[in-house]
């Protein structure tokens, strides 16, 4: 990971295989190596980015906040302390997270953690309120209320959002057959569900 500041008055353009960041970015803390981070996002001294993520228009990052390596941050959200995306998560445009459960201007108080786990997909427009959890490789549909935490593999959507199925590592929705086996038409892989968890049963097939 490089020291990188869009603040010096004249920009610099790193390679992709280091960064990139776009001039009208203003990048104050240290990224990871291959990331972008395009025109008018915001990341804050103290906050964490890690390598090869996208970091898109309009975004902005505060202090505490963490996003792992191979992330996907689409135009216009924000990410605010204590809001922690793990790697490979996709988080689309519009997404809005919260970290105190009572707002009230004057009053500090403890700013909970949320975290994205690794692989999951936050659908555009949806709203997630403080101290969940968003499983790994869960999904949460677009213009969702997330009110509770969203299990592993979980399809969930609607306000207040709930589990409408599961979905393969590849976010593809699995289908279930008369054995009670959940299949993914993608990429073939196999599923059962135990003890309300999804555990796979294969291995994706390879190309």
């Amino acid at each position: 990971m490089l020291p990188v500041t869009a603040l010096e008055q004249k920009h610099t353009w790193y390679p992709i295989e280091i960064v990139h960041i776009h001039p009208l970015a203003v990048v104050e803390s240290v990224i990871g190596k291959g990331t972008r981070v395009w025109a008018w996002a915001h990341i804050m001294k103290g906050a964490s980015v890690g390598k090869d993520c996208n970091i898109g228009e309009h975004v902005f990052i505060e202090k505490g906040a963490e996003v792992g390596d191979n992330c996907i941050i689409k135009n216009g959200v924000c990410i605010w302390e204590n809001i922690i995306i793990e790697n490979g998560v996709f988080v689309a445009s519009g997404v809005v997270f919260t970290n105190e459960k009572y707002t009230r201007s004057g009053y500090r108080r403890e700013h909970l953690v949320t975290r994205v786990k690794k692989g999951a997909t936050i659908g555009a427009g949806s709203v997630i309120l403080p101290g969940l959890e968003i499983g790994e490789y869960a999904t949460v549909g677009a213009g969702s209320v997330v009110t509770e935490s969203v299990i592993p593999h979980a399809l969930a959507y609607g306000n207040p959002a709930a589990q409408h199925g599961w979905v393969c590592v590849c976010g593809v929705k699995l289908i279930k057959d008369a054995y009670a086996i959940y299949n993914c038409p993608q990429c073939s892989v196999q599923f059962m569900v135990e003890g309300g968890c999804l555990h796979g049963l294969s291995e994706p097939l390879t190309t």
